[in-house]
């Protein structure tokens, strides 16, 4: 959008909600993101890896649906929007 001069006048929105995307929300490059909830993507993966190893079956191919929310920079701070940010570190 910089490049093209469309800052501002586009609105864009990403998908996820990993440091450098938070990054470009507080910058004012993006308008909003899209986020799934990290920690359900693990939980269910890791349950789903062993439900496999415990059943010897070929691994499911059945997608993973996750909570989703919408992070602006008014919900940004919000408490129960924490969860859908990525942390960079553990």
């Amino acid at each position: 959008m910089r490049q093209a001069g469309k800052q501002g006048a586009v609105k864009l929105v990403g998908f996820d909600a990993g440091p450098t995307q938070v990054k470009d929300l507080r910058d004012k490059l993006v308008d909003a993101l899209i986020a799934q909830d990290p920690s359900d993507i693990g939980r269910i993966r890791v349950q789903m890896a062993v439900d496999n190893l415990k059943s010897q079956e070929e691994p499911s191919k059945k997608q993973v649906k996750t909570g989703l929310s919408t992070v602006t920079r008014d919900n940004l701070q919000k408490p129960e929007l924490q969860k859908y940010l990525y942390k960079a570190e553990c």
